[in-house]
């Protein structure tokens, strides 16, 4: 309110401030305004927390699958990709395939007590040669050959000049007993293992898996089997057999040392014998009996067909 009798001064630049102001305002593009205000808006507190939900559930997601990708990294390959059993079977196709196998065999007694030890446990180093069903084993320095072929005959070459081959139901049982602790089957011990007992993972190295396989029957004849298995060709490289005898527990290695085919002749008594050998079987019993007595005479045959 002006005091009339007091009026205050022109204010010039106010005035010119107010008329330009007024001018302005009559311009002004009221309806563009509001729309590009609803635009740029603020977001109201529903949004913010919509928001924040959202941001937190990404965080989340990305956090789960960074710890799931450490899991799979770092979680050992037998638990991801197949059991100790599952592992067994694929030895047996790969071992059906591809039967051809050479292992150095190592036995130790245990506890060792030499003086109750028999003659057929004494042989500590042997080399076995397998072929499917076929399977020859070498004795150190070559003193004698075993072998045995698809009809389960057993022959023994103690000497470049004679042979002697036995028929499944005439193989003394001591030659039976000493051939069958080192020649193994594997495709037979291996469906043995999946049956009815405990497998296990040993410690697995980068390329090697380990497998322990617990009897549970007692009556079996072998207690333990480990094998050591490398993992990119599928091979046995090693096997250990614990079997219990009656002067304690035998313990049979098994060391591969070759996966490539052996001479077929081999795999036959004579691809051990001079080119004048001969093998002899129940046809020459005499004979037969007399090279026993000369280069096997711990062998005592269970029954010899009479001459």
């Amino acid at each position: 309110m002006t005091d009339p009798v007091f009026p205050l001064p022109d204010d010039r630049l106010e005035r010119f401030m107010r008329v330009r102001t007024e001018q302005e305002a009559q311009h002004v593009d009221i309806d563009r305004f509001l729309q590009f205000r609803s635009v740029i808006s603020l977001p109201s507190r529903a949004t913010r927390v919509a928001r924040s939900i959202r941001q937190f559930a990404v965080g989340a997601a990305i956090a789960a699958m960074v710890i799931l990708l450490v899991a799979v990294v770092f979680t050992p390959t037998e638990q991801i990709h197949a059991s100790p059993a599952e592992v067994v079977q694929q030895l047996q196709e790969v071992t059906d395939v591809s039967p051809d196998r050479t292992y150095l065999v190592r036995t130790e007694v245990i506890p060792s007590f030499e003086n109750r030890v028999p003659q057929l446990l004494r042989v500590r180093e042997t080399v076995l040669h397998l072929h499917g069903e076929k399977v020859v084993l070498e004795m150190p320095n070559r003193i004698s050959v075993w072998g045995k072929d698809e009809a389960g005959r057993l022959w023994i070459v103690p000497h470049r000049k004679a042979a002697v081959l036995f028929e499944i139901d005439e193989i003394p049982e001591l030659a039976e007993q000493f051939f069958a602790l080192r020649a193994i089957q594997i495709p037979k011990l291996l469906r043995e293992g999946l049956e009815d007992n405990m497998l296990s993972w040993g410690t697995t190295h980068e390329k090697m898996k380990i497998i322990h396989i617990q009897a549970r029957n007692p009556h079996r004849i072998w207690r333990e089997m480990v094998l050591k298995i490398d993992t990119e060709t599928m091979t046995i490289q090693e096997l250990s057999i614990t079997r219990r005898i009656p002067v304690g527990e035998l313990k049979v290695q098994y060391l591969l040392q070759s996966t490539q085919p052996f001479n077929a002749e081999k795999y036959t008594p004579e691809g051990h014998l001079d080119q004048a050998g001969l093998v002899f079987d129940s046809q020459s019993p005499n004979l037969r009996k007399g090279i026993l007595n000369r280069y096997l005479r711990w062998l005592q045959p269970k029954q010899l067909p009479a001459p």
